[in-house]
């Protein structure tokens, strides 16, 4: 009895883990089968833009300080006392063009030059019997010649010798010696009056009225107002991207407004110290004044064509994420210039279609679909 009883309660644990392990395969059974989940791709929607590729144009930063385009010093090429004119000879004053700029005393070398005249006319009055007799046909042109003579005007030709006889004859008397003194003292007189090569003001007056003028001695600086040139350093590295001509926007930060300019000329000489290029523009403008400091952009342009992305769109500055067959892919592109956070890019051909704006998590192979596409904003300038 004892023996029966201890069998069983050996053999009672076995039956109990089978009892279970059937019962867990039973209810397991009973469980209905989960659904597989099935494999999907992802899809982002992103805006594009399709690339329209042309001729680059980008600005390169100027500044500079403003000098007078056209600007004299004036000297006195004769002495005598500075006398007064129509515009006081005073720093800021203005002087239209042709008016006199200064007025020196020349009565002495008026009054030289009538007697020079005045000893030509007796030395042609007393050769007339010769030349009457000796060259008749030349008489009656020498005899226009002496009616016509007026000793307070510019001084006229001397008649055309008939031959040579006759113009060994005249130069014998000494003619011609005193016609082209008297044509050397008319010119000189007319240097007693300085004239304003254009309209513009005295910038700089050493002088005054009354003063004794030596010949070779500086009165002043004259320059002509609303015209001026700014002379811009270039690097080196964009000397290749302008030209004569290209349109240069200024302002100043003292004054409102801004003015165009153009480059008028390149140097050809570089600065070694700083790898620079000076470039002349010339700008006009009504409230500029020499000394005035401006800075602007250059428009430049650039035979290669291209077109014009946000700076975050390249991968490592070489590469761009392109659209085709719905998914990103990494593409290699010719970086010509970086401005900010505007990039200059080649090497994509038209009609490629890109991201217009940076994706987040953007990967190569990502599925993407486009839900707004604006063609010509890549490429405006």
């Amino acid at each position: 009895m004892k023996t029966t009883t201890r069998r069983i309660l050996l053999v009672l644990p076995y039956i109990a883990l089978i009892g279970f392990v059937a019962l867990m395969i039973f209810f397991r059974n009973q469980k209905e089968e989960p659904q597989v989940r099935e494999d999907f791709e992802q899809v982002r929607e992103i805006k594009t833009t399709t690339v329209s590729n042309k001729p680059l144009q980008f600005s390169i930063p100027v500044q500079g300080e403003l000098f007078a385009f056209d600007k004299v010093e004036i000297f006195s090429e004769v002495g005598g006392l500075m006398l007064e004119s129509a515009h006081p000879f005073k720093e800021g004053v203005y002087f239209p063009n042709g008016s006199v700029l200064a007025r020196i005393d020349n009565e002495e070398a008026r009054l030289t030059l009538l007697s020079q005249k005045a000893g030509l006319l007796n030395s042609i009055t007393q050769i007339m019997p010769d030349l009457k007799i000796d060259y008749p046909e030349s008489f009656q042109q020498w005899q226009e010649y002496l009616s016509d003579f007026r000793e307070e005007d510019s001084i006229q030709d001397l008649p055309e010798p008939k031959n040579d006889q006759e113009k060994f004859f005249i130069a014998s008397r000494n003619i011609y010696t005193q016609f082209y003194n008297i044509k050397s003292a008319e010119n000189r007189l007319g240097k007693y009056r300085i004239y304003a090569p254009f309209g513009g003001v005295l910038t700089e007056a050493l002088v005054q009225t009354g003063t004794v003028i030596r010949v070779g001695q500086k009165l002043g600086t004259f320059m002509r107002t609303g015209t001026y040139e700014l002379e811009a350093k270039i690097p080196l590295s964009e000397l290749n991207y302008i030209k004569s001509g290209d349109r240069v926007s200024l302002t100043a930060s003292e004054l409102a407004g801004s003015w165009e300019g153009r480059i008028k000329r390149i140097s050809d000489q570089i600065d070694r110290g700083t790898q620079t290029v000076s470039v002349y523009i010339g700008v006009s403008g009504k409230d500029l004044r020499e000394g005035m400091y401006l800075k602007g952009s250059l428009e430049t342009s650039r035979p290669t064509e291209g077109v014009r992305i946000d700076q975050a769109l390249l991968n490592n500055g070489k590469s761009i994420y392109v659209v085709k067959e719905e998914h990103l892919r990494d593409t290699p592109v010719e970086v010509i210039r970086i401005e900010g956070d505007i990039a200059f890019v080649a090497g994509l051909p038209n009609g490629t279609v890109i991201p217009a704006k940076v994706i987040p998590g953007a990967y190569e192979g990502l599925k993407v679909k486009a839900v707004d596409n604006q063609p010509t904003a890549v490429s405006e300038n």
